[in-house]
């Protein structure tokens, strides 16, 4: 009878170790956030504060969102190669393109997003 409650503890032992492993990678996994990286630009500076103080105040749990680069007027080659550093998105408001940067763009696989 003895060797059956042995065997019992082995069994608790190796569950204990398995959770605590499961334990292990559910913490991991929550320290690896997404990076949501974002080149803004604006008409005004006005308008570029108003826009990264509401970004700032997003907090969502599996995405970090940031502004990697901001600036006022049209979008233009720099504001392209910014993005490639980052997550390759280009938010625009009120803003146009200067020449053929939706072409360029596309070359780079960078999503420029007016509004």
């Amino acid at each position: 009878m003895s060797s059956g409650k042995r065997h019992h503890k082995k069994k608790k032992g190796r569950h204990g170790k398995v959770k605590a492993e499961q334990q292990e990678r559910i913490s991991a996994g929550t320290a690896e956030k997404k990076k949501l990286e974002i080149v803004l630009k604006c008409d005004t500076s006005g308008c570029a504060e108003a826009i990264i103080n509401a970004i700032n105040v997003i907090n969502l749990p599996d995405v970090e969102v940031g502004i990697i680069s901001s600036g006022v007027g049209p979008i233009s080659k720099s504001d392209i190669f910014m993005a490639e550093t980052g997550s390759r998105l280009i938010m625009g408001f009120n803003v146009g393109l200067i020449g053929q940067i939706d072409q360029m763009a596309a070359d780079h696989n960078v999503e420029i997003r007016l509004y």
